[in-house]
Protein backbone atom coordinates (compact mmCIF):
# COMPACT_ATOMS: atom_id res chain seq x y z
CA UNK A 1 0.00 0.00 0.00
CA UNK A 2 1.74 3.66 -0.88
CA UNK A 3 3.33 5.67 1.76
CA UNK A 4 0.64 8.61 1.01
CA UNK A 5 -2.63 6.21 2.28
CA UNK A 6 -0.72 4.58 4.71
CA UNK A 7 -0.15 8.61 6.34
CA UNK A 8 -3.73 9.29 5.90
CA UNK A 9 -5.17 6.21 8.01
CA UNK A 10 -2.35 6.85 10.70
CA UNK A 11 -3.74 10.61 10.45
CA UNK A 12 -7.25 9.40 10.97
CA UNK A 13 -6.17 7.21 13.70
CA UNK A 14 -4.12 10.43 15.60
CA UNK A 15 -7.46 12.14 14.84
CA UNK A 16 -9.37 9.35 16.92
CA UNK A 17 -7.12 9.21 20.14
CA UNK A 18 -7.25 12.85 20.09
CA UNK A 19 -11.51 12.74 20.08
CA UNK A 20 -11.07 10.29 22.66
CA UNK A 21 -8.91 12.00 25.22
CA UNK A 22 -10.70 15.26 24.38
CA UNK A 23 -14.60 13.01 25.68
CA UNK A 24 -13.02 11.28 28.21
CA UNK A 25 -12.35 14.50 30.04
CA UNK A 26 -15.51 16.21 29.36
CA UNK A 27 -16.71 12.72 30.46
CA UNK A 28 -15.68 13.84 34.00
CA UNK A 29 -16.10 17.76 34.01
CA UNK A 30 -19.87 17.14 32.31
CA UNK A 31 -21.67 14.05 32.34
CA UNK A 32 -20.94 10.26 32.66
CA UNK A 33 -22.61 10.03 29.10
CA UNK A 34 -19.42 11.17 27.72
CA UNK A 35 -17.95 8.16 29.48
CA UNK A 36 -19.95 5.82 27.32
CA UNK A 37 -18.91 7.87 23.91
CA UNK A 38 -15.48 7.71 25.03
CA UNK A 39 -15.30 3.88 24.98
CA UNK A 40 -17.02 3.77 21.89
CA UNK A 41 -14.62 5.69 20.14
CA UNK A 42 -11.61 3.56 21.33
CA UNK A 43 -13.16 0.31 20.54
CA UNK A 44 -13.79 1.98 16.94
CA UNK A 45 -10.28 3.34 17.03
CA UNK A 46 -8.52 0.10 18.03
CA UNK A 47 -10.55 -1.95 15.18
CA UNK A 48 -8.94 0.85 12.68
CA UNK A 49 -5.99 0.33 13.60
CA UNK A 50 -6.63 -3.93 13.73
CA UNK A 51 -7.66 -3.58 10.19
CA UNK A 52 -5.45 -1.31 8.38
CA UNK A 53 -1.95 -1.76 9.89
CA UNK A 54 -0.21 -5.35 9.61
CA UNK A 55 1.26 -5.27 12.74
CA UNK A 56 -1.21 -4.58 14.93
CA UNK A 57 -2.76 -8.18 16.41
CA UNK A 58 -3.28 -8.23 19.89
CA UNK A 59 -4.24 -11.80 19.57
CA UNK A 60 -0.82 -12.33 18.16
CA UNK A 61 -2.61 -14.56 15.27
CA UNK A 62 -0.40 -12.20 12.49
CA UNK A 63 3.72 -12.98 11.95
CA UNK A 64 4.97 -9.87 11.27
CA UNK A 65 8.81 -10.44 12.55
CA UNK A 66 10.94 -13.08 13.02
CA UNK A 67 11.63 -13.86 16.61
CA UNK A 68 14.49 -15.08 18.37
CA UNK A 69 16.88 -15.58 15.00
CA UNK A 70 19.51 -12.91 15.31
CA UNK A 71 21.18 -11.24 12.88
CA UNK A 72 19.29 -12.16 10.61
CA UNK A 73 15.92 -10.49 7.66
CA UNK A 74 13.10 -12.72 5.53
CA UNK A 75 12.40 -11.66 1.84
CA UNK A 76 8.86 -12.09 0.86
CA UNK A 77 7.52 -11.29 -2.50
CA UNK A 78 3.80 -10.85 -3.15
CA UNK A 79 1.53 -10.10 -6.20
CA UNK A 80 2.97 -12.13 -8.98
CA UNK A 81 3.59 -14.57 -10.45
CA UNK A 82 5.15 -12.27 -13.32
CA UNK A 83 6.62 -13.77 -16.87
CA UNK A 84 9.35 -11.65 -16.76
CA UNK A 85 10.48 -10.59 -13.24
CA UNK A 86 9.61 -13.68 -11.01
CA UNK A 87 12.28 -15.37 -12.91
CA UNK A 88 14.55 -12.86 -13.03
CA UNK A 89 14.27 -12.32 -8.93
CA UNK A 90 14.33 -16.67 -8.83
CA UNK A 91 17.61 -16.23 -10.65
CA UNK A 92 18.92 -14.00 -8.25
CA UNK A 93 18.11 -15.53 -5.15
CA UNK A 94 19.84 -19.10 -6.77
CA UNK A 95 22.87 -17.16 -7.17
CA UNK A 96 23.05 -16.26 -3.96
CA UNK A 97 21.56 -19.56 -2.48
CA UNK A 98 18.49 -17.77 -0.99
CA UNK A 99 14.99 -18.91 -0.06
CA UNK A 100 12.59 -16.59 0.18
CA UNK A 101 8.18 -16.48 0.59
CA UNK A 102 6.33 -15.60 -2.44
CA UNK A 103 2.63 -15.08 -1.75
CA UNK A 104 1.03 -15.38 -5.29
CA UNK A 105 -2.25 -14.25 -6.58
CA UNK A 106 -4.85 -17.42 -8.06
CA UNK A 107 -5.46 -15.83 -11.58
CA UNK A 108 -2.21 -15.03 -12.18
CA UNK A 109 -0.74 -18.13 -11.28
CA UNK A 110 -3.27 -19.69 -13.69
CA UNK A 111 -1.58 -17.94 -16.43
CA UNK A 112 2.36 -19.11 -15.26
CA UNK A 113 2.07 -22.46 -13.97
CA UNK A 114 5.30 -23.28 -14.84
CA UNK A 115 6.76 -20.03 -12.84
CA UNK A 116 4.98 -21.48 -9.57
CA UNK A 117 5.78 -24.86 -10.54
CA UNK A 118 9.88 -23.49 -10.92
CA UNK A 119 8.82 -21.61 -6.94
CA UNK A 120 8.34 -24.84 -5.84
CA UNK A 121 11.71 -26.74 -7.16
CA UNK A 122 13.69 -24.01 -5.99
CA UNK A 123 12.67 -24.48 -2.12
CA UNK A 124 10.70 -21.80 -1.64
CA UNK A 125 7.60 -20.88 0.73
CA UNK A 126 4.46 -20.97 -1.44
CA UNK A 127 2.01 -19.08 0.43
CA UNK A 128 -2.02 -17.58 -1.00
CA UNK A 129 -2.71 -14.17 -1.56
CA UNK A 130 -6.33 -14.42 -2.66
CA UNK A 131 -7.05 -14.99 -6.34
CA UNK A 132 -7.97 -11.25 -7.80
CA UNK A 133 -5.87 -9.46 -4.94
CA UNK A 134 -9.55 -7.65 -3.97
CA UNK A 135 -9.25 -6.15 -0.60
CA UNK A 136 -10.85 -8.85 1.47
CA UNK A 137 -11.48 -6.63 5.12
CA UNK A 138 -14.92 -5.54 3.79
CA UNK A 139 -15.96 -8.37 1.94
CA UNK A 140 -18.69 -10.94 2.96
CA UNK A 141 -17.97 -14.19 4.01
CA UNK A 142 -19.31 -16.26 0.88
CA UNK A 143 -17.23 -13.63 -1.09
CA UNK A 144 -13.64 -14.13 1.42
CA UNK A 145 -13.96 -18.35 0.83
CA UNK A 146 -14.53 -18.11 -2.55
CA UNK A 147 -11.44 -16.15 -3.04
CA UNK A 148 -9.38 -18.42 -0.63
CA UNK A 149 -10.50 -21.31 -1.94
CA UNK A 150 -10.29 -21.04 -5.66
CA UNK A 151 -6.86 -19.63 -5.55
CA UNK A 152 -5.71 -22.16 -3.01
CA UNK A 153 -6.88 -25.01 -6.07
CA UNK A 154 -4.97 -23.27 -8.38
CA UNK A 155 -1.71 -22.89 -6.26
CA UNK A 156 -2.04 -26.41 -4.72
CA UNK A 157 0.30 -27.90 -3.42
CA UNK A 158 0.86 -24.85 -0.95
CA UNK A 159 3.59 -24.61 1.77
CA UNK A 160 3.00 -26.32 4.74
CA UNK A 161 4.39 -25.55 8.03
CA UNK A 162 3.59 -28.12 10.87
CA UNK A 163 0.27 -28.91 9.13
CA UNK A 164 -0.35 -24.94 8.64
CA UNK A 165 -0.52 -23.23 5.21
CA UNK A 166 0.25 -19.37 4.88
CA UNK A 167 -1.83 -16.56 3.96
CA UNK A 168 -1.23 -12.50 3.11
CA UNK A 169 -4.34 -10.36 2.75
CA UNK A 170 -4.16 -7.75 -0.16
CA UNK A 171 -3.06 -4.80 1.17
CA UNK A 172 -2.34 -6.32 4.64
CA UNK A 173 -5.70 -5.27 5.75
CA UNK A 174 -7.82 -7.87 7.85
CA UNK A 175 -10.93 -8.23 10.00
CA UNK A 176 -12.34 -10.41 12.21
CA UNK A 177 -14.14 -12.25 9.80
CA UNK A 178 -11.20 -12.95 7.43
CA UNK A 179 -9.42 -14.03 10.35
CA UNK A 180 -11.87 -16.18 11.60
CA UNK A 181 -12.35 -18.11 8.09
CA UNK A 182 -8.31 -18.01 7.79
CA UNK A 183 -8.25 -20.18 11.58
CA UNK A 184 -11.17 -22.69 10.30
CA UNK A 185 -8.89 -23.19 7.48
CA UNK A 186 -5.58 -23.90 9.48
CA UNK A 187 -3.85 -21.11 7.89
CA UNK A 188 -1.37 -18.94 9.43
CA UNK A 189 -1.51 -14.33 8.62
CA UNK A 190 1.42 -13.70 7.71
CA UNK A 191 1.85 -9.67 7.79
CA UNK A 192 5.64 -7.97 7.40
CA UNK A 193 8.01 -5.92 9.38
CA UNK A 194 8.64 -2.69 6.59
CA UNK A 195 7.59 -2.32 2.72
CA UNK A 196 10.00 -0.16 0.80
CA UNK A 197 7.22 0.85 -1.39
CA UNK A 198 8.35 -0.49 -4.70
CA UNK A 199 5.43 -0.09 -5.96
CA UNK A 200 5.53 3.68 -6.42
CA UNK A 201 7.86 3.56 -9.67
CA UNK A 202 11.11 4.90 -7.28
CA UNK A 203 14.35 3.95 -8.89
CA UNK A 204 16.31 1.26 -7.30
CA UNK A 205 19.13 3.31 -5.23
CA UNK A 206 15.93 5.07 -3.62
CA UNK A 207 14.64 1.53 -2.35
CA UNK A 208 18.35 1.02 -1.45
CA UNK A 209 18.11 4.08 0.78
CA UNK A 210 14.48 3.17 2.40
CA UNK A 211 15.14 -0.72 3.08
CA UNK A 212 18.63 0.27 5.10
CA UNK A 213 17.21 2.73 7.15
CA UNK A 214 14.99 -0.08 8.72
CA UNK A 215 17.63 -2.39 8.71
CA UNK A 216 17.37 -4.49 11.92
CA UNK A 217 17.85 -8.06 13.56
CA UNK A 218 14.51 -9.64 12.34
CA UNK A 219 13.08 -7.44 9.78
CA UNK A 220 10.89 -9.13 6.99
CA UNK A 221 10.57 -6.93 4.04
CA UNK A 222 8.10 -7.09 1.74
CA UNK A 223 9.02 -6.93 -1.89
CA UNK A 224 6.82 -7.62 -4.92
CA UNK A 225 6.86 -8.98 -8.35
CA UNK A 226 3.69 -8.73 -9.81
CA UNK A 227 3.98 -5.66 -12.54
CA UNK A 228 0.90 -5.88 -13.97
CA UNK A 229 -0.48 -5.08 -10.47
CA UNK A 230 2.45 -2.94 -9.07
CA UNK A 231 4.05 -1.12 -12.61
CA UNK A 232 7.64 -2.65 -13.34
CA UNK A 233 9.02 -4.51 -11.56
CA UNK A 234 12.77 -3.56 -12.85
CA UNK A 235 13.70 -1.68 -9.87
CA UNK A 236 12.74 -4.17 -7.49
CA UNK A 237 15.33 -6.46 -9.31
CA UNK A 238 17.63 -4.14 -9.76
CA UNK A 239 17.62 -3.00 -5.95
CA UNK A 240 17.63 -6.91 -4.75
CA UNK A 241 21.07 -7.47 -6.84
CA UNK A 242 22.28 -4.18 -4.82
CA UNK A 243 20.57 -4.88 -1.42
CA UNK A 244 21.82 -8.69 -1.09
CA UNK A 245 25.51 -8.52 -1.17
CA UNK A 246 25.20 -5.15 1.42
CA UNK A 247 23.26 -7.61 4.03
CA UNK A 248 26.32 -10.44 3.78
CA UNK A 249 28.81 -7.45 3.87
CA UNK A 250 27.08 -6.09 7.22
CA UNK A 251 27.29 -9.88 8.92
CA UNK A 252 22.96 -10.43 7.84
CA UNK A 253 21.82 -14.03 7.28
CA UNK A 254 19.06 -14.14 5.01
CA UNK A 255 16.56 -16.87 6.02
CA UNK A 256 12.87 -17.63 5.49
CA UNK A 257 10.03 -17.37 8.42
CA UNK A 258 9.71 -20.98 8.96
CA UNK A 259 11.71 -21.00 11.70
CA UNK A 260 9.37 -18.93 13.08
CA UNK A 261 6.26 -19.94 12.21
CA UNK A 262 7.44 -23.38 14.00
CA UNK A 263 7.98 -21.59 16.92
CA UNK A 264 5.13 -19.94 17.24
CA UNK A 265 3.19 -23.56 16.53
Amino acid sequence: MPLKVRLKISLIILIFIAIIATTFILSIMIYPVFILISVVLLITGLYLLYVYYPKFDPSGYSIYKLRGKGRCIALTFDDGPDPVTTPEILDILKTYSINAAFFCVGERAERYPEIIKRIREDGHILGNHGYSHTKLHNKSLRFIRDEIEKSERVLNPLTEINGCKLFRTPHGFKSLRLVRDLKKRNYILVGWTRGIWDTDGSDANTLLKRAEAYLRDGVIYLLHDGRDIVGSGTNTVEFLRKFIPILYNRGYRIITITDTIEKKR
